[in-house]
């Protein structure tokens, strides 16, 4: 370990509340290492994101490893020797060799945050982490985005020197206040309940209509032609989204479906007509929420509204399984005809000092 890797450790070793300290995991075996205790946290977090998981975090490690100007620093602060809060970055060098810090994400539209411990003391280990963090020698910016207003980061951001912030919003739906499909469905316009209707009677009579889930043996044909109308669809928008056309996105999308698909945490629904597929839906369940993460459709259907038919019959189907929340994530657009509220998403900058 360098001098200035050394200088860190010793700051968290120095001037910290009593039974808290502070750690700083930079290898690949100190991380593999800590999997149990990461998961052993997760189920005692109060925000249980499926971004949040070790499985997703080490997914989002094994397709940022390569770039040589970034390696982990995952943080992790124990009360005692209990692991309380864990914050997943990559720290990267900027000008004049000072350090930068940003979220170990997967480069796509996610949640970020800090997996912390659901307890009375939740709000004092994040503020000991944020305190830590600024007194990190050479660490000039902490480069956060995809932060939940309802994150417990979200007042130390706020206090913070900010540069470039950025705010979306995130759609959900309160399926727990609807209780049932049809008082969901009641709550839409007549004129999208008489068009959901329609369509679906217009495929009717084009054959045999299916909404299914994938398997094990369907899973790697049918999230590969949802990349593919992905791609299409960037080509003929010329969107910005880069990142949606990057093969590693297309395996680390496919990684974590295969691994939830056996617990249930993933869900990839197709809408086919005659066994053709013409819309897919990627979601990833976590609990009693939904996060609907990718949707594509054939444009040669489009007159037949299949996006929007696939995420509705999506819901109808977190309605039967009796989930609470389904989170339409990132982007708001067409969603907002499906439901006005949302949650507010931050993506500034924070500057911590200046050279």
């Amino acid at each position: 370990m360098d001098s200035e890797a050394d200088a860190v450790d010793a700051l968290a070793m120095t001037d910290q509340p009593p039974l808290l300290s502070f750690s700083i995991l930079r290898d690949d075996v100190s991380f593999a290492m800590l999997e149990a205790e990461w998961e052993d946290l997760f189920r005692r977090a109060a925000m249980r994101s499926p971004f949040l998981r070790y499985s997703w975090v080490r997914l989002c490690w094994n397709r940022r490893r390569t770039d040589r100007s970034a390696r982990l620093f995952v943080v992790v602060v124990r009360d005692g020797e209990r692991v309380v809060l864990i914050a997943p970055f990559l720290e990267s060098r900027s000008l004049l060799f000072f350090r930068a810090l940003s979220f170990l994400d997967s480069l796509t539209p996610q949640y970020n945050d800090v997996l912390v411990e659901d307890s009375e003391r939740a709000v004092e280990y994040v503020a000991y982490l944020w305190a830590t963090l600024i007194k990190t020698p050479r660490l000039r910016r902490l480069r956060l985005k995809w932060i939940r207003e309802d994150s417990r980061l979200s007042p130390h951001l706020d206090s913070a020197r900010l540069s470039g912030r950025r705010t979306d919003r995130a759609p959900y739906i309160d399926l727990a206040q609807f209780g049932e499909w049809e008082s969901f469905f009641g709550s839409l316009s007549k004129s999208l309940r008489t068009d959901h209707r329609r369509q679906l009677r217009r495929l009717e009579r084009l054959g045999s209509v299916e909404c299914r889930l994938a398997s094990h043996s369907s899973l790697s044909g049918e999230i590969a032609w949802l990349f593919s109308a992905k791609r299409d669809w960037l080509e003929r928008t010329q969107s910005p989204w880069t990142w949606l056309a990057a093969s590693e996105t297309e395996q680390l999308f496919t990684a974590a479906a295969v691994e939830g698909l056996a617990s249930g945490r993933t869900w990839l629904h197709t809408l086919c007509v005659d066994s053709r597929t013409i819309a897919a839906n990627l979601s990833f369940r976590e609990g009693l929420t939904l996060n609907v993460s990718k949707l594509a459709y054939d444009p040669a259907w489009q007159t037949y509204s299949p996006g929007r038919t696939l995420l509705l019959l999506t819901i109808q189907r977190a309605f039967k399984e009796r989930l609470e929340i389904c989170d339409l994530m990132i982007g708001e657009g067409w969603k907002q005809s499906i439901t006005k509220r949302a949650v507010r998403v931050t993506g500034p900058t924070v500057i911590l000092r200046y050279p």
